[in-house]
């Protein structure tokens, strides 16, 4: 794969190491990420590949700040944002005009090898030749062998920068964007007693959702209620000047900030997101809460589901 080596060796240069994480979460299915990165910088011009990045980044979101004592001037000439990672359709269109080892698997549980010369890679309207020695085939004889993969092949979504530094040096910054696929929501359960008595016990979950396509390993987790540009009521607000009911056992809330028609709350330990993953984080509980029940009679509900609520008082009696 001499051809993708050339390609792709420039963006070799340098090394981003990876540190603390911070995410903010809000409710319009995004979210915004700082990560805590070291480059590795010579004086001048450098090529710089941050892999790890989120499937879902929104390029034009990114920020890129020192945070040391020591000022490098580091500015970005150059980003491009790929999320195109390295797949077997994408080796073999790099290996289109050359020979392909294919594993032949038999019936009888054995296998064996063949070799043919790749045509024309996969493509998203068409799929690949082979030139076989028996004639032409019109899809792959077996499973490709690669015969290894480069090390600066792109193997999960990355940015590639053309950075500037007044100096050589280890640089630690901050890297800042805004990903969509990751959400929250609160849930909260009320579990009745068997005996019919009016004490409840109540728990609160935060529910974090992430299909942004990258880890989030311990990071520190923020959560905005409210919609963007639009007012909206705080799902964790607790309101009318009421305190959240105490819980028995030792568990730290999260801390609430309130600005302008939003409501910020800081989880008060760090969590891991994986991608794919719905985390649960427990964030109330209280034992012993006064309630009282409620039944209702309402014998003409499937009639209004199929006639229309045409008396939305008929038939309900909920004074006893």
């Amino acid at each position: 794969m001499k051809r993708w080596t050339v390609l792709l060796s420039v963006w070799a240069t340098a090394a981003a190491y990876g540190g603390d994480v911070a995410v903010t979460v809000y409710n319009g299915a995004f979210a915004c990420v700082r990560e805590a990165r070291e480059l590795d910088l010579r004086q001048g011009e450098n090529a710089m590949r941050l892999t790890d990045m989120s499937g879902q980044l929104e390029p034009d979101s990114v920020i890129l700040r020192e945070t040391g004592d020591e000022a490098f001037g580091v500015e970005i000439l150059e980003q491009r944002y790929v999320n195109a990672p390295l797949t077997q359709d994408l080796m073999l269109r790099e290996l289109e005009g050359r020979e392909v080892r294919f594993r032949v698997d038999e019936k009888d549980g054995t296998a064996h090898e063949e070799t043919g010369t790749l045509l024309r890679g996969p493509r998203r309207e068409a799929g690949p030749i082979v030139q076989m020695a028996d004639g032409v085939r019109f899809g792959l004889p077996g499973q490709p062998l690669f015969d290894g993969v480069d090390a600066t092949a792109f193997l999960t979504p990355s940015l590639e920068w053309r950075l500037w530094s007044d100096k050589a040096g280890t640089v630690p910054v901050e890297v800042a964007y805004l990903t969509r696929g990751l959400s929250w929501e609160a849930t909260y359960n009320l579990v009745a007693p068997e005996d019919g008595g009016d004490e409840f016990s109540f728990s609160g979950w935060v529910g974090i959702k992430n299909d942004s396509g990258k880890d989030y390993p311990d990071a520190a987790i923020k959560l905005i209620a409210g919609d963007v540009a639009k007012l909206a009521t705080a799902p964790l607000a607790w309101g009318g000047g009421m305190d959240p009911p105490e819980c028995d056992i030792d568990m730290a809330l999260p801390e609430e900030r309130a600005f302008d028609e939003f409501h910020l709350y800081t989880l008060p330990r760090r969590s891991t997101l994986k991608s794919g993953e719905l985390k649960q984080i427990e964030f109330l509980c209280a034992e012993g809460v006064k309630g009282e029940r409620e039944y209702v009679y309402e014998p003409l509900r499937h009639w209004r589901g199929r006639h229309g609520d045409w008396n939305r008082r008929a038939g309900l009696n909920d004074e006893k």
